[in-house]
């Protein structure tokens, strides 16, 4: 008789296993309950192989809550991440927490989500297509390797936190088209911040610690520069002796506007030129009484910005303009 140990159940029904391992069902798992693609979008799909995620189709991404996005099972796998052409937004919270080291966004996209990127601490590169108008807020919290990021021209707002905890960013130039800069948007002390637009709205607490503020001289950015003596502020512009680009007539003031000459700076200004009373704008002198052999005549001219406004000058009579001597009564014998 077998003597079986204290505890120890033999089950006689269950089947013999046939060279199953504990890595095999490692490997099953891996392999056939984690998608590689899939949509993340009407129209909007995903990729992954070799550690890319690609994002291709057309249309805007969804929006997702923190990282619960598809490709969530292999946020430790992926490097790199491609965003096609066709694809318009980029969804809230969709990438936050990838090991990402480059983004590479196609020339598309027009809207990157809140949190988009969150916390992807070593994103090093990533490049902000010209047609980008909106980067929500948090957008880049937290990527700590990012050293600098293009900002194109057509995006109007930095929203609130949307660099924050950006601790290697060393130099952000904000074109002329952003309005707004939101609070704790940038947190930094050695940052060199470039504000184009002169009367840029920045937010009473923007996030800067210190650093160095570039912009126009008398705009917001200097105000907010000298603020706080933690701030240096430097002046990035200088006018040309401006051009008059609308005349002052006699009741229309006029524009004079200057351009900024430094080579990476479009910005320009205007002032107004007052009213030049004399300053008519002619039309061409009409007879307005014709003159005869014995009386001057009149013509007229009437000032195009204002037709109450005219100027008279006389024609001088024709006088006489006598022909040859005729014969109208013939001479007689006698007469």
């Amino acid at each position: 008789d077998t003597e079986e140990e204290p505890g120890l159940v033999l089950d006689e029904t269950a089947p013999e296993s046939e060279d199953t391992t504990v890595e095999d069902d490692v490997q099953s798992i891996t392999v056939q309950d984690v998608p590689t693609s899939g949509t993340c979008g009407d129209g909007v799909y995903w990729s992954y192989a070799d550690g890319t995620l690609t994002i291709s189709g057309e249309g805007a991404m969804n929006d997702y809550d923190y990282d619960y996005y598809p490709w969530h099972d292999l946020r430790e796998s992926i490097t790199k991440l491609v965003i096609g052409g066709g694809v318009t937004e980029i969804g809230n919270r969709a990438f936050g927490g990838l090991l990402i080291t480059t983004a590479t966004l196609g020339s598309t996209v027009t809207r990157i989500g809140a949190r988009a990127f969150e916390s992807c601490y070593k994103l090093e590169s990533i490049n902000i297509p010209d047609g980008v108008t909106r980067i929500g807020e948090y957008a880049f919290t937290s990527c700590t390797s990012l050293e600098s990021i293009n900002i194109p021209d057509g995006v109007t707002a930095i929203e609130g936190n949307t660099f924050a905890y950006c601790a290697s960013l060393k130099e952000l130039v904000l074109p002329e088209s952003v309005e707004s800069l939101g609070g704790s948007s940038l947190e930094s002390d050695t940052l060199t911040l470039t504000v184009r637009n002169p009367t840029c709205d920045i937010a009473q607490y923007m996030g800067m610690r210190g650093g160095t503020i570039r912009g126009h001289a008398g705009s917001t950015a200097e105000t907010y520069a000298n603020s706080d003596s933690h701030f240096t502020f430097v002046a990035i512009d200088i006018w040309d002796n401006g051009t008059v680009t609308t005349a002052p007539t006699c009741t229309e003031k006029g524009v004079k506007t200057y351009h900024c000459t430094n080579s990476y700076c479009t910005a320009t200004k205007t002032e107004k030129i007052e009213i030049n009373p004399d300053n008519h704008d002619w039309s061409d002198w009409k007879v307005t009484t014709p003159a005869t052999c014995t009386e001057d005549g009149v013509e007229t001219r009437t000032c195009k910005n204002d037709k109450t406004h005219t100027e008279t000058r006389p024609i001088e009579a024709t006088n006489h303009d006598w022909g040859e001597w005729e014969v109208t009564t013939p001479a007689t014998c006698n007469k």
